[in-house]
């Protein structure tokens, strides 16, 4: 197991978010986006920077407005912002990539930025009122059906998704 790896579990629906960073094993930061039959609408990739969160709302919205309800990719939309935004505040940026399967609508933001400590909460519940920060990842498990963070010394990535025909 390659030091400094790891990854958090998946949270498998809006509510359920129980991710706790974990070691990441032999997994590339960057795994390569090959989908099977079921790919449809090709594969959006965008530079992240702050001039680009508002295009990389928009298309989050677009591609999962084409499989569910408008409230629904509203959800998406926010839940790729916290996300983006995470990103830009603590790796000054990174790549988004977005697309839709038949049956999923999913994004995964890339970044360069420090590691997450293994055994660190990724999302552990609703922050203390108190807190000024740590809603991100869990406003995100409200918002999707899942997602999963991936870190190591050379940044992370975030993977979330919309299971499609799920309310």
């Amino acid at each position: 197991m390659a030091e400094g790896r790891s990854e958090v579990g998946v949270a498998n629906g809006p509510g359920d978010a129980a991710a706790v960073v974990r070691p990441w094993g032999t997994v590339s930061i960057r795994p390569p986006c090959a989908f099977g039959p079921g790919r449809s609408g090709g594969r959006d990739e965008t530079p992240l920077q702050v001039s680009t969160l508002k295009p990389v709302r928009e298309l989050a919205w677009t591609r999962a407005r084409q499989r569910v309800s408008d409230d629904r990719a509203h959800d998406f939309e926010l839940a790729v912002n916290e996300v983006a935004t995470n990103a830009l505040e603590r790796a000054g940026g990174g790549t988004v990539l977005v697309w839709a399967e038949l049956d999923t609508v999913a994004c995964e933001v890339f970044d360069r930025g420090p590691a997450l400590a293994e055994g660190s909460r990724a999302d552990e519940g609703l922050p203390a009122p108190s807190s000024t920060s740590d809603y991100g990842l869990w406003l995100v498990g409200q918002l999707v059906d899942g997602f999963e963070v991936r870190s190591a010394p050379e940044g992370t990535a975030v993977r979330l998704w919309l299971s499609v025909g799920m309310n």
